[in-house]
């Protein structure tokens, strides 16, 4: 694993210790109190254990943005690949459309270098 991976997986770890522990203090201050509750299937679940299913709700929540943040780099990544691609096709395309002007000049050049080229000793 390099630095950057590991550095990525701390980080996303220090944030999800932040986030329970920030469930935690909103528990223990009474946040329950204010009627929040986990409802699953049809019962209500509050307190701490519904503090526990919340979090693992957000747990899930980070964890599919993170996979779908990852999806989205490398579709990205392969339409950048395919248009190159396609820039490198047309390119290549309007020079060969355009080798029958060019060519003439490109030789002119060629012979004007190698007459005016040093003689080495």
């Amino acid at each position: 694993m390099n630095t950057r991976t590991r550095n990525y997986l701390l980080s996303f770890t220090a944030l999800l210790i932040l986030a329970a522990i920030a469930v935690c203090a909103l528990v223990a201050m009474g946040g329950s109190d204010a009627g929040w509750a986990v409802t699953m299937d049809g019962d209500t679940v509050d307190g701490f254990a519904g503090a526990g299913f919340a979090f693992g709700g957000l747990v899930i929540g980070a964890v599919a943005t993170v996979f779908a943040l990852a999806v989205v780099g490398a579709v990205l990544a392969g339409v950048s690949l395919v248009l190159i691609g396609v820039f490198a096709f047309v390119l290549l395309a309007i020079l060969l459309a355009l080798a029958p002007v060019i060519l003439p000049v490109v030789l002119l050049v060629a012979l004007i270098a190698f007459i005016a080229r040093k003689k080495r000793a």
